[in-house]
């Protein structure tokens, strides 16, 4: 067995790579690029969309994504959705005080016009006449008038014999 080991340990080892040139591999074929649209320059939505885009490779969100800052982010950003939704709460709070206030008013406007209503009404109008010594005339006394001009110049006599 020793004769085996010596033998075993006289043989070169294997070379790696080839003597001589080193070969290249074939370059990969260029990847083209989809041609860039250009966009208006006053499109706001465009620019808006190119902004947003970008914006996952800008170095500040990547530096920010591998720090705790992007913890206090997300705690500013929950905290933002939080304070919108109690304003949300608060306006509609304020919206259904609003609304029973109106109904209130319009409960009390309907009140105050049969009051109205009742006020003028032809039976509450004679009592007060009766009370302040007025008197309905009997139906045949009554007379309608036509006018005319000796009309204005009697009516113009009466005022002047009162003094009027």
């Amino acid at each position: 067995m020793p004769a085996a080991r010596a033998s075993a340990a006289v043989l070169p080892a294997p070379a790696t790579r080839p003597y001589g040139p080193t070969r290249r591999r074939p370059a990969a074929p260029a990847r083209h690029r989809a041609p860039v649209r250009k966009r208006r320059s006053g499109d706001l939505a465009s620019k808006t969309v190119s902004a947003v885009g970008r914006l996952p490779e800008s170095p500040a969100v990547r530096g920010m994504a591998r720090s705790r800052i992007w913890i206090g982010v997300i705690g500013m950003l929950l905290a933002g959705i939080v304070a919108v939704n109690v304003i949300t709460v608060s306006l509609g709070a304020d919206l259904s005080q609003t609304q029973g206030q109106i109904q209130k008013l319009e409960r009390e406007n309907t009140i105050l016009g049969s009051q109205v209503v009742n006020a003028v009404s032809i039976p509450t109008v004679q009592a007060e006449a009766g009370e302040a010594g007025m008197v309905t005339p009997p139906t045949e006394e009554i007379n309608f008038l036509t006018h005319s001009p000796e009309h204005f110049a009697a009516a113009a006599e009466r005022l002047a014999a009162q003094g009027g």
